[in-house]
């Protein structure tokens, strides 16, 4: 579960950043810098630079926000929904800039797995075949049974 959520946010995070380069280009004048990914200093937002100044964080975390509400004062935070507005206000200082950006379709989270669901069944291709096994140096040896009982062992040709 909390491996889904750090996809969704980085999912979030990533679909933000040109909407957020863009706005912050369009109010400033200058070509911000992104940073490739979230920072702890940040509340796990990704940090937008005009020049060597932080200008502004792409969807920090809301629950760490409270922790560096001073830090965040003077930047703009950038989220992709009203939703994480409200949350993040609510652990920001009154008055923080919070901006919501339209990201695009990758804002959108997965569908959520019914619980109690089996498991989808493998492909009969890619399902495990008695006779078929991986060494522990990348070659594959297959033992294949022909049609007249008979037994022949090859070495796959990909081995290097």
């Amino acid at each position: 579960m909390i491996t889904r959520r750090l996809h969704a946010l980085r999912e979030c995070q990533t679909a933000l950043e040109k909407p957020a380069f863009e706005f912050t280009r369009r109010e400033t004048g200058v070509h911000p810098f992104v940073e490739d990914g979230g920072a702890a200093e940040f509340a796990m937002g990704v940090p937008v630079y005009v020049g060597m100044t932080p200008y502004g964080v792409i969807c920090p975390v809301a629950s760490r926000v409270a922790a560096i509400r001073d830090r965040l004062a003077a930047l703009v935070v950038f989220v992709a929904s009203e939703r994480e507005r409200r949350r993040i206000a609510a652990h920001a200082r009154p008055g923080q800039r919070i901006e919501v950006l339209d990201g695009g379709p990758a804002t959108v989270p997965p569908p959520r797995q019914p619980k109690g669901q089996d498991p989808l069944p493998l492909p009969e291709a890619l399902a495990f075949r008695p006779g078929t096994h991986m060494s522990g140096t990348g070659d594959r040896t297959v033992d294949l049974r022909r049609p007249d009982g008979d037994f022949r062992e090859r070495t796959s040709p990909w081995r290097s």
